[in-house]
C-alpha cells in the first residue's frame, strides 16, 4: 500500500488484521527531517487516517494491533519523546497511562491485542535504565522480563495467551525472539544466523503460528536506529509425538 499527499512521497506499514480483514498500521513521510506518521485502519477499500492530539507531529502516532471486536491498541510519540500506549475503538480512545494499576513508567507502549480483550506491549523503568514487558487485561498489569535481559518487547498474543516477542543477549549483542506464557520462556532464533544477526518474534495465531524477521544488528531498524537487510519468516509448530 502507498499513500500520496501532495508531492510527499509516503510509505506505509501494515502492524495488524483482524478476522474481519480490517488492517491497522500506520503511513509516514519519506522525509528524514520530518518524518511525520499517522495511524490507519483499512475497512475494505477505505482508509481512515488518525493522529493523537497529544503526539508531535514529527513523531506520530501508531496503531498496532486490532482484534476481532474492532478495538485497536497504539502507541504516539509526544514532544517529550515519551511514548504513550492507548486503546481506541469507534467512540472513543483510552490511555493506558489512565488506569490506576500501572507501573511507574518514564514511557510505555502496546503492540497487540487477543479477542479476550488482553494486551501486551512493555514500558520503561521509571528507576533504573531497564524495558520491561508488559501484559495486561485493561486492569491487572503484569511485568515480564526475559530472564538476564534488562530489554524486553512483548510484540504478539492469541486468545490462548501465548505470547511472543523478542530480548536484548547482552553477551552476544544481538536481539534473539522469545514464545512465553507469562512464567516458560522459549527462545526462538532463525537456524544458523553467522554471528551479529539477531531474530525477532512478531506475531503468533491461535494455531501456534508464529511470525518475524531476522538480520544483521539484529534487524531491528526502529529500535537500533540502523539501517540493514532484514528477513521475514514464518515458523509452525512441529507435532512431537
Amino acid at each position: 500500500m502507498a499513500f500520496a499527499a501532495g508531492a510527499s512521497q509516503e510509505t506505509s506499514f501494515a502492524n495488524g488484521i483482524n478476522g474481519k480483514g480490517e488492517i491497522v498500521g500506520y503511513v509516514g513521510k519519506n522525509d528524514i527531517p520530518n518524518p511525520e506518521a499517522r495511524a490507519y485502519i483499512k475497512r475494505g477499500e477505505s482508509f481512515s487516517l488518525y493522529n493523537h492530539p497529544n503526539a508531535d507531529p514529527s513523531k506520530g502516532t501508531e496503531f498496532g494491533g486490532i482484534n476481532d471486536a474492532g478495538v485497536r491498541v497504539g502507541t504516539y510519540t509526544d514532544s517529550a519523546n515519551t511514548q504513550h500506549g492507548f486503546i481506541q475503538d469507534d467512540n472513543r480512545t483510552t490511555l493506558l497511562e489512565s488506569s490506576p494499576n500501572i507501573p511507574a513508567n518514564k514511557g510505555n507502549f502496546i503492540f497487540d491485542i487477543n479477542n479476550l480483550g488482553q494486551m501486551v506491549g512493555g514500558y520503561f523503568d521509571a528507576l533504573s535504565d531497564i524495558q520491561h514487558g508488559l501484559f495486561t487485561d485493561g486492569t491487572t498489569f503484569v511485568a515480564i522480563d526475559f530472564p538476564g535481559s534488562d530489554t524486553t518487547y512483548l510484540n504478539g498474543i492469541n486468545d490462548l495467551g501465548q505470547m511472543v516477542g523478542a530480548y536484548f543477549d547482552n553477551a552476544a549483542q544481538v536481539f534473539r525472539g522469545f514464545l512465553t506464557d507469562g512464567n516458560n520462556f522459549t527462545t526462538i532464533d532463525y537456524p544458523n544466523l553467522p554471528q551479529g544477526f539477531g531474530t525477532l518474534v512478531s506475531g503468533i495465531d491461535n494455531s501456534g503460528r508464529i511470525v518475524g524477521y531476522y538480520g544483521a544488528e539484529a534487524g531491528l531498524e526502529g529500535v537500533l536506529g540502523r539501517r540493514a537487510a532484514v528477513h521475514g519468516f514464518l515458523a509452525t509448530p512441529v507435532s512431537r509425538r
